[in-house]
């Protein structure tokens, strides 16, 4: 770039300017906006923001780290999650565009960066997820492999791999981009002259590798600690044990082809002519034909990532862990390589200047392009994705494109109509889907998509329910379990509520609620929808389509340390790190407050030595139970109804022996029961 070409200057300029309209675009469009992807969101929203780093079930850990920041704004956190979201998703555009300059004029450059930006996979900057970081890196990664790195060394092998292991701490799914690497090096030292291709490929390979467990597990053990070092972590390794044993291969086959069949039908209706262009891969030319070369690595690293994204998505999908076959034969989950498809609009770009003087390898190859591609193409206008149901997470591309009928058929002519005219005159073709179809669809279905995303604005009853309960509780929101008969609504109103210890649990319609159905530690329960009451409740508030119930606190005794709902004690040693053994034929504990009128108590203790599968007796007013116990520690669970609102319990110990008179120890103290932990709830009856 030299003072004297303004052209050159200008361009960098309209950039710069086109990314901050875009980002202002980006955090306007998504204010306001609903959570929309529920589990997903609550997830990296709760590993964030409200847990340790060493409590996240998802390895991150990157992303964590640098989304915890959002908490400087308080209640209003995703207003600084989609400012960080738009700013690394529009940080992709010198990239794209640095890239797209080596195969194109600036001009259609420019366009192409800002159709990457401004189309459908925009939607993904208002989640709290890290689709907009790992776009950005993906694209820092494809501009490093091509422009910076572009032939196979043990040098940038390192550099690529380094930066894959980085990628691989904002999503796990950076492992298969390693796989579609690892297989470009391959296809390119294959396509390349000479025996020393191959020796360098096999080098740049294992140096890869190598870089990216060192940067993952080294960048991941300084982020995280030793949780760091779980590289799938405790989610995605449960997932990856369920999905390598599914039971019928017969079945995987089916829904495999399935989905791989609505996959294809989706990518020739939107991209067309890029794919047809890629029949025209062949081997790399020397280095004096760096033009050539480089356009042939393009297409190379596009099919490549393209291909082991949509082979590993197919499979997944297939795969259905829940065995529930709508998974597989209507979701088109195309999320998970969407940030690579604007590959294909620069592999159209960079077929606009070519200058190859035709072979007949060249016009078989074409021929063959046109009747694969354009039939696809014919068969996708006329199936109209009939048995599939696109949406706008799964698949925003393919959603903004069908959503709208009318959309659809202009859409589809024109892709048709493009096809045919790239047949006639290759050149004429890809000029007309780079500067005509690209910019169309970009704006027309992200349009779409963002028409039904803005639908999230309109609170419904899940979400006021949710806001009301933090209004109201701001800093007591802990121990909420919210009652809904939607599961997806119930995940909405978890987000919603924002607090780490929220449990959700789904009913049938009118479905009452007992006792039993709260876990140990309630206190507050938020109804959505007609669900009678059944368990005991301090207070109610009746919202209109929700209501708030306040439960007794319950009784938690550790035996380990000091608790206020412990009052004086009789029978009992001293303190120990598991707690406190008795010392006595009996142990009575007074507690601070009446034990409720019909409780649940829940003991967590072990016998010594001859007392075990002895009965031990506990007596709360005129009751007693008796119960059993293993020299291991267990837990057992006794009801007892406690009309006089007593605060006493006493527990008999059958047979109080000391280690000295066993012969074990010299310790004297007859001991009978080690008691642990012991918690009281609140039941409707014994």
């Amino acid at each position: 770039m030299t003072p004297s070409d303004p052209g050159r200057l200008l361009i960098p300029r309209t950039l710069w300017l086109g990314m901050v309209a875009v980002f202002v675009f980006l955090v306007f469009r998504n204010s306001g906006l609903g959570p929309s992807v529920l589990g997903d969101e609550w997830t990296y929203s709760l590993y964030s923001r409200l847990l340790p780093l060493s409590q996240a079930q998802v390895p991150s850990f990157l992303y964590f780290l640098i989304y915890r920041s959002s908490n400087v704004c308080g209640a209003d956190f995703m207003d600084c999650v989609r400012v960080l979201n738009a700013g690394f998703f529009v940080a992709a555009a010198p990239f794209v565009f640095m890239l797209a300059r080596r195969y194109m004029q600036i001009g259609l450059a420019l366009l192409l960066t800002l159709a990457s930006l401004l189309g459908p996979v925009s939607t993904y900057t208002a989640f709290f997820m890290p689709e907009a970081m790992y776009f950005f890196l993906f694209w820092v990664f494809a501009w490093l492999v091509l422009a910076i790195a572009p032939r196979a060394s043990a040098r940038n092998g390192l550099i690529v791999g380094a930066l894959l292991g980085v990628m691989c701490l904002v999503k796990l799914h950076a492992l298969f981009l390693v796989g579609g690497y690892c297989i470009y090096l391959l296809a390119t030292g294959a396509l390349g002259c000479g025996p020393a291709r191959l020796h360098g490929t096999w080098q740049g390979i294992v140096a890869a590798l190598l870089a990216f467990l060192a940067v993952r597990l080294g960048l991941g053990y300084l982020i995280a600690g030793r949780q760091g070092l779980d590289l799938l972590g405790g989610f995605y390794a449960a997932q990856a044990n369920g999905s390598f044993r599914h039971p019928d291969l017969g079945s995987l086959l089916h829904y495999g082809a399935r989905s791989l069949f609505g996959h294809g039908l989706a990518l020739v209706v939107l991209y067309a002519v890029p794919l047809a262009c890629l029949f025209q891969l062949q081997r790399i030319p020397a280095d004096n034909d760096a033009a050539s070369g480089d356009r042939q690595r393009l297409m190379a690293f596009s099919l490549a990532m393209l291909s082991v994204l949509v082979a590993v998505t197919v499979y997944f999908t297939a795969n259905v862990p829940d065995g529930n076959p709508l998974e597989a034969l209507r979701r088109l989950h195309m999320r998970y390589y969407d940030f690579a498809l604007p590959l294909l609009y620069l592999v159209a770009g960079a077929w606009i200047h070519d200058d190859t003087p035709p072979t007949r390898g060249h016009v078989l190859r074409h021929a063959a392009a046109v009747l694969v591609v354009g039939g696809l193409s014919v068969l996708a206008a006329w199936y109209h994705f009939r048995g599939f149901a696109p949406n706008r997470i799964d698949a925003p591309e393919l959603y903004g494109a069908v959503v709208d009928p009318h959309f659809f058929h202009v859409i589809s002519a024109l892709g048709l109509g493009i096809l045919a005219m790239w047949a006639i005159s290759r050149r004429l073709g890809t000029i007309l889907y780079a500067w005509i179809f690209v910019p169309v669809f970009a704006l027309g279905a992200s349009h779409l998509v963002a028409r039904e995303a803005a639908q999230r604005r309109t609170p419904d009853t899940y979400d006021t329910a949710a806001r009301t309960l933090r209004a109201l509780l701001p800093l007591q929101r802990s121990g909420v379990v919210i009652f809904g008969d939607d599961i997806f609504k119930l995940a909405q109103a978890q987000f919603q509520l924002d607090a780490a210890d929220t449990t959700i649990v789904p009913l049938q319609p009118g479905q009452p609620i007992d006792a039993g159905r709260f876990p140990i530690g309630s206190r507050w329960a938020l109804v959505v929808g007609v669900h009678p009451m059944q368990a005991v409740s301090l207070s109610a508030q009746d919202f209109g389509g929700f209501a708030l119930y306040r439960l007794p606190a319950p009784f938690h005794i550790d035996f380990s340390d000091n608790s206020p709902d412990l009052g004086a004690v009789q029978g009992l040693s001293g303190v120990e790190g598991f707690g406190r053994w008795s010392d006595s034929d009996e142990v009575v504990l007074h507690f601070t407050r009446p034990l409720p009128a019909s409780a649940s108590l829940r003991l967590t203790a072990s016998a010594y030595g001859p007392n075990a599968g002895r009965p031990f007796a506990m007596t709360l007013g005129d009751e007693t139970q008796t119960f059993t116990l293993t020299e291991q520690q267990q837990s057992i669970q006794l009801r007892f109804h406690n009309p006089r609102a007593l605060d006493r319990l006493r527990i008999v110990v059958p047979a109080a022996t000391s280690p000295l008179a066993l012969g074990k120890s010299s310790d004297e103290r007859r001991l009978g029961i080690a008691l642990t932990s012991l918690d009281v709830e609140a039941t409707t009856g014994k």
